[in-house]
């Protein structure tokens, strides 16, 4: 009946340097759909953008069927205009209420297997590794299981981390619509806003 989303609002360069803030995830409210995104920063936002005011749609089954082709050719317009990103990867997810089921249904897009459309099935899912919980309320959890995915990510190579901070923003989307809050903040937010800020006045 509800998917709960939560991701963390750091961009920062492939050495770890904290580059800005970022929303990596987008509520379509017209399609009641949620929209989030990993591995490239700004990919799944500009999707999101396309999805909410360029694309003629009535529910997430019809969006589900256009996404593949849509993201095929706009991953190659991206990679062609950052030729850099060439090598990455990225994936694309989408949840949205199905009115015929009255649930709601889940979808992902990877570009390493060309954007095919991927059912997403109940349960957990987490991106880095960690351990999850196995009872109690999800929103709860997801402090404690992100924090550890920050330590975790930290004693890799700077080549192979995924950097993790800022605040950790959840989404909550049911039928009804889509409610977004701060679930906590890391505790060197504040440096990092400064050295953001730093290293744009040295510009």
């Amino acid at each position: 009946k509800n998917v709960v989303l939560s991701m963390d609002t750091l961009v920062t360069t492939p050495d770890g340097t904290p580059m800005f803030f970022a929303s990596k995830a987008s509520y379509v409210p017209h399609l009641r759909t949620l929209i989030a995104g990993t591995g490239v920063a700004g990919f799944s936002n500009d999707w999101a953008k396309t999805v909410s005011c360029e694309m003629v749609l009535k529910s997430i089954h019809n969006l589900d069927h256009h996404t593949p082709i849509s993201l095929r050719k706009k991953w190659q317009d991206f990679c062609e205009k950052f030729p850099e990103m060439a090598a990455r990867t990225t994936t694309i997810y989408q949840w949205g209420y199905d009115k015929i089921t009255d649930k709601i249904v889940g979808f992902a897009y990877r570009s390493a297997d060309n954007f095919v459309s991927e059912e997403l099935c109940f349960g957990w899912r987490y991106k880095p590794e960690c351990e999850h919980a196995t009872s109690g309320d999800v929103l709860t959890c997801i402090p404690t299981m992100m924090q550890q995915q920050r330590r975790i990510q930290e004693q890799l190579p700077i080549s192979e981390r995924r950097h993790i901070g800022g605040e950790c923003m959840s989404f909550v989307l049911n039928k009804d619509g889509c409610s977004t809050f701060t679930s906590f903040i890391f505790s060197d937010y504040e440096d990092m806003e400064a050295e953001i800020f730093s290293n744009y006045s040295n510009l």
